[in-house]
């Protein structure tokens, strides 16, 4: 049989939606449907191992969230666009994505995939059938909630905090998901949050509406939206031995020097 493949993002949830109406359309249309996660800045090599799939009978390929301005929106607009499933998880996606949150479950939801406590390919699977949120989501989501604020407390302890060109800039070093942290420090009156993982992603989040991140981002080989976006320090073996057993993060001064070029 024929084979959808879906190539997406796997670390929000417009990528896990974009994935899920993918594979809501391969059913409807009685074709096979695979998964392959990846990030913006591996896409070349996600690509690569896709390269020995293309000698079966794949039908399609069709590649989400990965910078190539093809959200969960416009995949359901191109693929189901009379299917009301697959319009509520567009909806509940760009909910998430554009850092809105005003629906409960996008937020939930956004949670448990950052924290990784579902396996993505079942919640692919779940939400491709219409289930937005069961009993066993629910118990996922309190036990994240139950961790969090350890995590959080953990990540503050790395708290850096700059003024360049008169605005507060923080600076967090730790594996925590960007959104978590940005929202309480966003309140405690950062203009601008960086959060740098181990293993040299750049996470970028603002405080204050009139800052624009996509140049800074830019700067650091990376892109996304005003309120929320990446890059990366390129770390190698040896910064990524450092930062995981050490706690000592090289190259942060590379995202100070391009928060300094952009801000007025």
């Amino acid at each position: 049989m024929a084979k959808i493949i879906s190539l997406t993002h796997g670390k929000d949830l417009d990528g896990i939606a974009s994935a899920a109406i993918v594979l809501r359309y391969a059913s409807k249309i009685g074709k096979d449907f695979e998964v392959f996660f990846s990030e913006p800045q591996t896409l070349h090599d996600a690509l690569t191992k896709l390269v020995h799939v293309l000698n079966k009978d794949v039908s399609e390929i069709v590649i989400s969230d990965l910078g190539l301005n093809r959200r969960a929106e416009l995949v359901q607009r191109s693929l189901l666009p009379d299917d009301a499933v697959a319009a509520k998880l567009a909806l509940l996606a760009r909910d998430a994505d554009f850092w809105i949150f005003s629906n409960e479950i996008s937020k939930k939801l956004s949670k448990i995939i950052s924290y990784r406590e579902v396996p993505l390919k079942n919640l692919v699977e779940t939400l491709s059938k219409g289930t937005f949120w069961n009993n066993d989501l629910e118990r996922k989501f309190k036990e994240v909630i139950s961790k969090e604020k350890e995590v959080i407390d953990k990540c503050l302890e790395t708290l850096e905090t700059h003024i360049i060109k008169g605005f507060k800039v923080a600076l967090v070093k730790g594996k925590i998901p960007a959104g978590e942290i940005a929202e309480l420090l966003a309140k405690k009156g950062y203009d601008v949050i960086v959060v740098i993982s181990p293993e040299g992603k750049v996470s970028l989040r603002r405080g204050n509406s009139r800052i624009n991140l996509v140049p800074i981002a830019e700067k650091l080989n990376g892109g996304g939206h005003p309120f929320a976006a990446g890059g990366t320090l390129n770390y190698g073996w040896f910064d990524k031995f450092l930062a995981k057993n050490f706690g000592i993060y090289r190259k942060k001064e590379i995202v100070l020097k391009a928060i300094s070029e952009v801000l007025p």
